[in-house]
């Protein structure tokens, strides 16, 4: 029932290629005279196949490979902003809220690598953040002007930390133990909720595909 009402309410056109369909953050208050507001981390990939075939819905299949479509055009722009407004000129910046690449973007990488998608370009376009210095030893940036590129937050959460160094395994194929400043760190439960939560699917997405990168 979930399902059904999620392709109902949540699933449109999309207004900048009438042969893509798109996921709506909700049902309510995201189609606009100026566009419709889109978060690129909301479509899982693999949530939407494995939903697809568990409950014959096709149309899941294909808002899974448009959503990826999507991304791919996003990622020849340049870094994944957390909002977006698409319309029929194409992409533009969304008036409800900031331009950045942050916390709501730094699931798109982590979702692709999960869903098995670890070439796409909108990984490798984000990783290209990750190259910013830190400001300390343990705080990496988390938070990016998108114009620019350049770090406007940082974060001494480990979570973010730990998928960071997995996404650049990802990108670089290199061994995390051979360079204990890359190594994906353990789980520490005394973090906050949404860095603990993002820990903990980086460890279930590298135990089930990249043994390479393990913590050390």
């Amino acid at each position: 029932m979930i399902v059904k009402d999620l392709i109902k309410k949540c699933v449109r056109s999309d207004p900048s290629n009438s042969n893509r369909i798109l996921l709506l953050p909700g049902a309510d208050g995201f189609e606009k005279p100026e566009g419709i507001t889109y978060n690129p981390s909301y479509p899982m990939p693999r949530a939407l196949t494995e939903l697809s075939s568990a409950l014959n819905e096709p149309i899941l299949d294909k808002l899974a490979f448009d959503s990826l479509d999507i991304l791919s055009d996003i990622a020849a722009l340049g870094a994944t902003p957390d909002w977006l407004v698409i319309n029929k000129s194409g992409f533009a910046q969304s008036s409800q809220f900031n331009y950045v690449s942050g916390y709501d973007a730094l699931r798109v990488p982590l979702f692709l690598v999960w869903s098995n998608e670890a070439s796409h370009p909108a990984l490798l376009s984000h990783s290209k953040l990750y190259q910013t210095d830190k400001k300390t030893s343990n705080s990496f940036p988390v938070v990016f002007d998108i114009k620019t590129g350049k770090a406007q937050s940082f974060s001494d959460d480990i979570g973010y930390r730990a998928i960071v160094s997995y996404f650049d395994c990802m990108v670089n194929k290199s061994s995390f133990n051979s360079n204990k400043t890359k190594t994906m760190l353990p789980y520490y439960k005394n973090q906050p909720y949404f860095p603990a939560t993002l820990h903990m699917m980086a460890l279930l997405s590298q135990i089930e595909r990249y043994d390479v990168c393990k913590p050390n």
